[in-house]
C-alpha cells in the first residue's frame, strides 16, 4: 500500500506471494474495507442469517433469540 504497480509486483515475486485487491476477506471478514458503510456488513449479515434461518424464531423466547445471536457473532471468528 502506498508503492506503485511495479514496485509492489517485484516485491511480491521476490516474497514468493500474489498480489490482491482490497478488500480481502479473512475468516469471513472483510480486511480494507470501510466497516461504516451498510455494503461491507452485507456478507456477515448474509452469513449471520444463514445460519439463524434453520431456528424457527417465532418458537424461541425473545431471550433464547438473544443468546442465539450471541452464540453466533461470537463463533463467526472462529469460523
Amino acid at each position: 500500500m502506498g508503492k506503485d504497480d511495479t514496485w509492489a509486483q517485484n516485491a511480491a515475486n521476490q516474497l514468493g506471494c500474489t498480489l490482491v485487491q482490497m478488500p480481502v476477506v479473512y475468516l469471513g471478514v472483510p480486511l480494507g474495507a470501510n466497516m461504516q458503510k451498510a455494503f461491507s456488513w452485507q456478507r456477515i449479515i448474509k452469513k449471520i442469517r444463514k445460519r439463524l434461518s434453520s431456528w424457527k424464531s417465532s418458537r424461541l423466547p425473545r431471550a433464547g433469540r438473544v443468546a442465539l445471536i450471541k452464540i453466533v457473532l461470537n463463533s463467526l471468528p472462529i469460523y
